[in-house]
């Protein structure tokens, strides 16, 4: 298991992340059951039992967790009552703890249930705000190859240190810390910004391997009247 997908200690969990309230609460975990994300929930305090899975129904109390899993991490998390539930809306994490109301059987599948956690914590660490283009902005990076040609990618989430990008079917996964000299942000009826970027990230998609790859990218040496624009 890769780090971010571990639960954050609690000595991390700044302020600022936590979100209360039932309502705001139930948007964002209705929001995981809708895209079918994939949530990893530990058994306890500690990492050494989980099980990755998908959240079947979000009610205004309660909710209810695929629980069709080894004896293992199921056996783990009946002992201990409760646990911590990872998941991602694109690259914003969620955490919450979980306390576990009882098991449902039903033919071809069983259920975990769980009370409606109190805190859900939204870890988004970024010092700069983060839009994502409409889909008629057709926004997009364009990049100079090594054989003197160029590539485009598509744009899925932009800032004014930085940008993120989808990795077309085919091309060759960058390696953390290359460059893109002289590479250009082009947007539906927008005038192309120039820009230099450095690769700090690459990562398989929030849904799993089937997913398009991500690319987390720094502006690098950008003049202000560029930042601006």
């Amino acid at each position: 298991m890769t780090s971010q997908f571990l639960p954050d200690p609690p000595a991390d969990l700044r302020p600022e992340f936590e979100i209360r309230g039932r309502v705001a609460i139930v948007r964002f975990l209705r929001e995981l059951q809708a895209r079918r994300r994939l949530v990893t929930v530990y058994a306890g305090d500690g990492t050494d039992a989980f099980l990755v899975t998908s959240l079947i129904d979000v009610g205004t109390d309660g909710m209810l967790v695929d629980f069709t899993t080894a004896s293992g991490p199921r056996d783990a998390l009946l002992r201990a009552g409760r646990g911590t539930l990872v998941g991602f809306l694109e690259d914003v994490k969620l955490q919450t703890d979980l306390t576990v109301r009882g098991v449902i059987d039903s033919p071809g599948q069983c259920l975990l249930d769980v009370a409606l956690p109190e805190v859900l914590w939204r870890i988004q660490r970024r010092e700069a705000f983060r839009v994502q283009p409409l889909a008629r902005d057709l926004a997009q990076v364009v990049i100079r190859t090594r054989d003197g040609g160029e590539r485009s990618l598509r744009v899925a989430d932009l800032s004014v240190a930085g940008v993120g990008l989808t990795l077309p079917v085919g091309m060759t996964r960058p390696t953390p810390g290359e460059r893109w000299m002289h590479s250009r942000l082009e947007g539906n009826g927008r005038a192309p910004i120039p820009c230099d970027l450095k690769v700090r990230n690459v990562r398989e998609g929030s849904r799993g391997p089937a997913d398009a790859v991500r690319l987390g990218c720094l502006f690098e040496h950008l003049p202000s009247e560029v930042q601006r624009a």
